[in-house]
């Protein structure tokens, strides 16, 4: 079972090890970007570009329909269709699963961008301060 979270509030750490992608997996991968870059590709994705903007500027247009899942990816995209083995590579292959259903089977008018975004990372520190805790309980 994957983390149904937006990306944007998934927050973990992650081993370097895991950062590793064998070359199936890369195979894999790579398929699955290129079915994306393909649908991506498609004049009817400039055009629902252009329809999102004139409705963000309240331009006059049709109503717009966006369709999302949520927490039900598991059940369109289930485990047995997964083929990575690696932790990072399954995670990016579900991101993957999910641009290319939404674009050849949703139908609604979420545009499918010609890119993929990997999240930024970085690690904690005390920036030269160490705490001093005085005094409470906790």
């Amino acid at each position: 079972m994957f983390d149904q979270r937006p990306a944007y509030l998934a927050q973990k750490t992650i081993i370097i090890d895991k950062l590793v992608i064998c070359r199936k997996d890369q195979e894999i991968l790579r398929r699955l970007a290129s079915q994306v870059a393909r649908l991506a590709a498609r004049p009817i994705e400039n055009e629902k570009r252009d329809l999102w903007f004139r409705h963000n500027t309240l331009e006059a247009t049709r109503p717009l329909i966006f369709c999302d899942p949520e927490n039900g990816w598991n059940e369109i995209i289930t485990d047995a269709q997964m083929q990575c083995q690696g932790e990072l590579a399954r995670e990016w292959e579900m991101t993957l699963r999910k641009e290319t259903f939404w674009g050849e089977s949703m139908g609604d008018d979420r545009v499918i961008e010609p890119y993929f975004e990997v999240p930024y990372v970085y690690s904690e520190s005390d920036w030269g301060m160490k705490e001093t805790k005085i005094g409470g309980q906790n």
